[in-house]
């Protein structure tokens, strides 16, 4: 993770949380319960601090346009710890038929990341290639380019390592150079 994402991550969870005072969250109860939800969070999946994955963007669009479209706040679907947005009503069902088929490899951690055995958030706008029909986001261009050296043997490794790193917070995970 650059140290822009951990800046704006920590400015959204400041935000957040003075947010949350603000509006009347001073007693202990509440307090709790916003550090619980903190704490909560998947460790599995990429999500902002109000549970969107995929930056907000329209999975679906991704593997059928070949592009990427901006999901709609109004068209959601959860799936797997995470709220997924769409751009249209359509794109919405085709992901809830099979959102395992649909959804970012390794939780839309940066691929090249997970493959060294690291959980890099991508930076927006996402670097993403779909690749046998299967969505993979990227920290920058060079480790795109770096997985695309070999694909084959590098999805091998990356989904061995995830099946190790799925649940371990990123800030346990070692950080490389070339995340």
């Amino acid at each position: 993770m650059s140290w822009v994402s951990k800046a704006l991550n920590a400015i959204a969870t400041i935000a957040f949380v003075a947010v949350a005072v603000a509006i009347g969250s001073t007693d202990q109860a509440r307090a709790d319960s916003l550090t619980d939800a903190m704490d909560t969070r998947p460790t599995h999946v990429v999500i902002n601090y109000a549970g969107i994955a995929a930056s907000g963007y329209d999975v679906v669009a991704f593997v059928t346009r070949g592009r990427a479209v901006k999901g709609r706040r109004d068209t959601t679907a959860e799936y797997d710890g995470a709220t997924y947005r769409f751009a249209n009503d359509a794109n919405r069902e085709i992901f809830m038929t099979d959102p395992r088929a649909l959804e970012p490899q390794f939780g839309g951690y940066a691929a090249y990341g997970v493959r060294l055995g690291r959980k890099a958030t991508p930076d927006t706008p996402l670097i993403w290639q779909v690749s046998d029909d299967k969505l993979y986001f990227f920290a920058d261009e060079e480790t795109k380019a770096l997985w695309n050296e070999d694909v084959e043997f590098n999805t091998r490794v990356a989904q061995n390592i995830w099946q190790q790193i799925r649940i371990v917070p990123p800030a346990l995970l070692v950080k490389s150079d070339t995340d």
